[in-house]
This record gives structure tokens, C-alpha cells and sequence, in this order.
């Protein structure tokens, strides 16, 4: 499974055989580029209203043969179903919503799955083993998920062949007890394998809802291949490779455009210290101070057991840049690989705080008012709901294997920006042998990973960054 919720995908792509494509022509027989596919899929805004907020899935997009083997939970019987039927490429797009994890009720999930086969034989059987897949899931306990019922039910015609199911099955974060409610649709139109799905923290029934999203995929679907949907993908849709950007505007954004201190304030010092505590112990330190428009200086230093083993000092002015790895400063770009590699650890360029967009509304996380550094601020528990979400599979893949023991963030009452972060994460064998590269027997025990950041002397008029002299 890509992720827990993928289950219920697994679930719903099942046979019935309402209603079969008759005499009509399969539409799905020409080449259907990859383009395409990513057309086919429900874009966010046409899912519904009350799912506008919805946060998207990092797993979502295309999804290889590859990504579906690895990804799977029995990697083996993966393998062994694309090659019978045919599997060509897929693509999914799942919806999360924390404020429905962190109340209990409602929606918490919402997704479109789109599987092409190399013709519609290997489609229909492929559906038809869907449903021995899904009855293996009663019973068995999926990561902290125990799957405890499946039932049919008849959602009408769609495609060439469609079906509906329920399932119930349990969580237990932090101890205590949570019940997910899954309902989808799956169908076949000709050699696309298709399904949409609804997962709630009630037994609210969502039967209509799933089934109309279905029918409203299959119409899509039909749409693209007649060639009557044109736009790009919607921007929710990203394919396999994103090319990287370092321009100016990006590492300088203007006032609201992020949740970068650099986006909001004239000048401030930033600090942080990341320590991951494996055999011999490893600490990352970065200090240095911001100046607007784009002024920067960073120094980045690091220690394996004590002893150090390397510093590198970055200034940045607009699109100048100048590094000194310890044989003094060389001029060079700000689109220098090196100089882009020493941004994603300074606190003080907008590249370290891509990945926290959450910072722009953090209300659905606990918080309280505290003054941190000197500035008036709310402290976010992150970690409290980061770790109920583990439990269900909405974390990236990348935090498998990890526990969150901390994850509060503090964000300016004023501004909106981020004063202070600190972490504490425990990471198993296998999460510290991927996340870090250590080889599995140097990884044998837990690490502990934390890390702080602080932002400090706002808008002092003392901080200047200057170029190096020569």
C-alpha cells in the first residue's frame, strides 16, 4: 500500500458486473500519454466546497510500476499482478483534513485513483483480483490499523463495470481508540482502472458522495480522451520530476509571500543546532544574520563525536554569492549547487521553510501564547497532531519508522513568522539508515534527532552584510 489509506483504494477496485460497455467503441484503446492521465484526475476544486482547505497528500501523483512494488504491502504479489494484467502507469490524488483528526468527526480523507492497463482484458481481470485482495485485509492489522468489516453495495451504473464498499477499521493513536469509516467506488472504463473515496471519522453513510464521484471521474475521464479537456493539469498535479528554482525572487519573497522571517522582517540573527545521537553523535550549527532586500550571511558548522569536520561561511547579496570552505571566500552565484545546498540550513533564506507551509494557518493545532526571543508569539503543539496523523498514514513516508516526541513551533503574533522551532524526533534502524545513510548495522539502536532554531534581534539597525573583502 503507498499509504495506509491506499487500502481502501485496494478495496474498492473490485468486479461487478452491472451493466457491461455493450457494442460502444473503447476510447481507451488509442496511446494515452502521461499528460493525459494527469488531465483524467478530479482537480481539487471539483471534488466539492467543503473540501477546499483540504491539505494534499505529499505521496500524490503519478505512481510507477516501481512506486507501486515498493510501496506495497506484500511487494512480492505487487509485482507479480502488474506483470499478469498489464499494469502501464498510475496516478492518485488524495485530500487530508486535520482539523476532522483533530475533532474526531467528519471527513478526514478524500481521494481519486487512477490505474492504466495495458488493454481492457487485463483491466477487468485486474479488477476481478481486486476484490480476493480486499477480503485478505479483514481481520488483519495494517501498520496500527485493524481492518474489522467489508461490505458491498451497488452504486449503479458506472463505466463498464463498477462497485461499492465499506469497511470499518480502528486506530489507536496515543492509546486511544479512533474508527475510520472508508467508502469507495471503484470501475473500469475500457483499460483505466479507476476509483474514488470517501474516509470519515463517523458511520455517517457516504455511499451517494462516493458514487458521485465516480461518476463524475468517469465523465472526466471520457472528456480527456475525446479531447475535449485541454488545460494543464490542475496545480494540485505534479509529475514525477519538478525542476529545481533558484531564482532571486525566489529566495527574496516580498511581505506575505511566505513563512520566511526574510519575507517580513527588515533585519534579524538566526541560530540553529540539529544533533542526530548515533554512535559517535553528530551536530549541525548554522548562525549568521539577514539584512533586506537579500542580503545574507551564513555560517555552517559540523562535528562527528566532538571533533569537527567541516564549516562553510555563505554571503549572499541579490544574485552575488561568495563561499569560504576554509581557504578563504571564492566568488560564485546564487544559483551555485553548493550555495542553494548551504540555503536549505539557513534559517535566514526562504529555502529552509519551503516545507513549512502549515506556519500560514496553524490554527487547527494546539496553541498558547508565550513570549519567546523577545516576541509576543503563539507556541504550536505540532507534534500533538503530527502524532495522531502518523497513526493513519497522513505523514510523509519519509517519517516511517519515526516517533515524534516534540514539535512545537512559535509563530509572531504579529506577522505571522516564525521566531522559534524546536524538535525532538526517535527514529528507528531502518528510518536512521534511510534518513541518514547509515548503514543498518551502524544504525542498530534508535537515534534521537532534535533540533532548535531561534530568530533573534528583530529589525536591529546594527546588522549589516556586506560583500567579503577581497
Amino acid at each position: 500500500m503507498r499509504h495506509l489509506f491506499t487500502v481502501l483504494v485496494a478495496l474498492t477496485l473490485v468486479l461487478a458486473s452491472a451493466c457491461g460497455g455493450g457494442g460502444e467503441k473503447d476510447v481507451t484503446g488509442r496511446e494515452i500519454a502521461d499528460e493525459e492521465l494527469a488531465l483524467m484526475v478530479l482537480p481539487q476544486s471539483e471534488l466539492g466546497p467543503e473540501y477546499a482547505d483540504f491539505q494534499r497528500d505529499e505521496d500524490s501523483g503519478f505512481q510507477s510500476n516501481e512506486d507501486a512494488v515498493k510501496d506495497a504491502t506484500d511487494a512480492e504479489d505487487e509485482a507479480k499482478d502488474i506483470e499478469q494484467f498489464g499494469r502501464v502507469n498510475g496516478y492518485e490524488e488524495t485530500y487530508s483534513s486535520l482539523d476532522a483528526m483533530l475533532e474526531k468527526a467528519g471527513v478526514v480523507s478524500i481521494g481519486i485513483e487512477l490505474n492504466l492497463l495495458e488493454d481492457a482484458e487485463g483491466a477487468s481481470d485486474d479488477l476481478r483480483d481486486g476484490v480476493e485482495d480486499a477480503k485478505r485485509q479483514v481481520g488483519k492489522t495494517e501498520e496500527s490499523m485493524v481492518f474489522e468489516s467489508l461490505e458491498e453495495f451497488d452504486p449503479g451504473k458506472i463505466g463498464d463495470e463498477a462497485l461499492g464498499l465499506v469497511f470499518r477499521a480502528s486506530i489507536t493513536p496515543d492509546g486511544e481508540e479512533l474508527t475510520l469509516y472508508g467508502t469507495g467506488v471503484g470501475f473500469r472504463r475500457g483499460r483505466i482502472v479507476a476509483a474514488a473515496y470517501v474516509t470519515r471519522l463517523d458511520d455517517e453513510n457516504a455511499q451517494e458522495e462516493a458514487a458521485a464521484l465516480a461518476r463524475k471521474l468517469d465523465e472526466r475521464v471520457q472528456a480527456v480522451l475525446r479531447g475535449e479537456v485541454k488545460a494543464e493539469p490542475s496545480p494540485t498535479a505534479e509529475s514525477t520530476s519538478t525542476a529545481e528554482s533558484t531564482s532571486t525572487s525566489e529566495l527574496t519573497p516580498g511581505p506575505g509571500a511566505g513563512v520566511s522571517p526574510s519575507g517580513v522582517l527588515k533585519s534579524f540573527r538566526f541560530s540553529s543546532e540539529m544533533s542526530v545521537d548515533t554512535d559517535g553523535g553528530f551536530v549541525l550549527t548554522t548562525e549568521g544574520e539577514f539584512e533586506t532586500p537579500d542580503r545574507l550571511r551564513c555560517a555552517i558548522s559540523g562535528s562527528l563525536g566532538g571533533t569537527a569536520v567541516g564549516k562553510d561561511e555563505l554571503v549572499l547579496v541579490g544574485d552575488d554569492a561568495w563561499m569560504d570552505t576554509g581557504e578563504g571566500f571564492q566568488a560564485t552565484s546564487a544559483d551555485d549547487p553548493d550555495v542553494v545546498d548551504d540555503l536549505d540550513l539557513c534559517p535566514g533564506s526562504p529555502r529552509f521553510w519551503e516545507d513549512f507551509d502549515f506556519i500560514q494557518n496553524p490554527s487547527p493545532f494546539p496553541g498558547q501564547p508565550e513570549t519567546v526571543n523577545g516576541v509576543a508569539a503563539t507556541r504550536y503543539s505540532v507534534g500533538d497532531a503530527a502524532e495522531a496523523l502518523g497513526a493513519t498514514g497522513f505523514l510523509p513516508s519519509e517519517l516511517k519508522g519515526m516517533t515524534i516526541n516534540a514539535f512545537d513551533v512559535w509563530v509572531a503574533e504579529d506577522g505571522g513568522w516564525p521566531v522559534a522551532l524546536n524538535v525532538d524526533i526517535s527514529a528507528d534502524a531502518e528510518a536512521a539508515s534511510e534518513t541518514f545513510g547509515l548503514p543498518l548495522e551502524d544504525a542498530g539502536q534508535q537515534a534521537k534527532i532534535t533540533m532548535r532554531v531561534d530568530i533573534t534581534d528583530i529589525d536591529s539597525p546594527d546588522i549589516s552584510v556586506e560583500p567579503p573583502v577581497p
